[in-house]
């Protein structure tokens, strides 16, 4: 064997080994992902969400993530009518969740609380700006 053959022999193991480590580096990265994207589906599916949680399982499933993507495609697709229908859906079985308990049924009473303070607020600034604007017209 010549030196240039040694050298052109060296080099190939050396990119065949390089190759192999970045497959593996890739491999791993995409079952960190598949992890990621169970306990993230786990907790939107606790959340409420049904429609999400199934396009992150049949990632986990496959691990391919044109999956995820081709999902999230076609759940846009469906038009922003179904995409309000999911997230109308997930908010009525969050809010039957709330008032199932006592501390639920607090936050609520809180967070309407709140609200009312905005809305009076908004009022107050609308009674406040509309002689101005229409002064202005």
């Amino acid at each position: 064997m010549t030196l240039f053959q040694i050298l052109l022999l060296a080099a190939v193991v050396f990119y065949i080994a390089r190759g192999l480590k970045l497959k593996t580096k890739v491999r791993t990265k995409i079952a960190d992902y598949r992890k990621d994207a169970q306990e993230f589906s786990i907790e939107l599916r606790e959340r409420g969400f049904r429609k999400v949680p199934k396009i992150l399982d049949a990632f986990v499933l496959d691990g391919d993530p044109r999956t995820f993507f081709g999902g999230l495609r076609e759940m846009l697709g469906e038009g922003p009518d179904q995409v309000l229908k999911e997230l109308d859906a997930t908010f009525d079985r969050v809010l039957e969740s709330k008032l199932g308990s006592p501390e639920g049924r607090d936050v609520l009473r809180a967070k309407l609380e709140v609200a009312e303070k905005v809305a009076v607020g908004a009022i107050k600034v609308a009674k406040a700006v509309a002689p101005v604007v229409i002064a202005a017209l």
